[in-house]
């Protein structure tokens, strides 16, 4: 197997799909929670409208001025739950961005040019295993750090405090 083989193999099908990937996330995806400050005073708005509509009658003894703390409180959870929902989403993409790594390095690690193949699409094993058969230390890629904290990342997405959550804190 030639560096120029998985060079060009790396260029033509595992760039495009992780840029693809990016672009998704970044331009469908999150998306979704641009305007949050303007979308949460509308909230707000109708919190107030609403709370203010359900006060005329002769029953209430109040003069409405809890109209803007009912439309503060309404925008600020509506806010800080969309918040909540906007680094979520973005785990859990982050976390498929470096599943989906593993398998493109799992998938050129399964062609038929090799005679052996990896058991496993977890990073280690792929990195010992391009290691071993095509002479490639993954590990000492310019840009392995940031393979390596996305995968300490993931790790936390899924399975919350542990090794990898005090292993990004340090």
């Amino acid at each position: 197997m030639s560096g120029h083989y998985l060079s060009t193999r790396i260029a033509d099908v595992v760039v495009p799909y992780l840029t693809s990937y990016k672009e998704f996330v970044l331009g469908d995806i999150l998306s979704v929670f641009d305007n949050l400050q303007e979308r949460a005073d509308k909230i707000g708005n109708d919190a107030c409208n609403r709370f203010m509509a359900s006060v005329v009658d002769e029953d209430y003894g109040g003069d409405g001025s809890e109209g803007p703390d009912v439309a503060m409180s309404a925008a600020q959870q509506y806010f800080e739950n969309m918040s909540d929902l906007r680094r979520a989403t973005l785990n859990l993409y982050l976390a498929g961005l470096f599943h989906v790594l593993e398998q493109q390095l799992a998938g050129i690690a399964q062609d038929s040019l090799f005679d052996a193949h990896p058991s496993d699409s977890k990073i280690d094993e792929l990195c010992d295993w391009y290691d071993e058969h095509v002479g490639v230390d993954l590990k000492t890629l310019e840009h392995w750090g940031a393979v390596d904290i996305m995968r300490l990342l993931a790790n936390t997405v899924k399975h919350g405090e542990g090794q990898s959550a005090r292993q990004l804190r340090v």
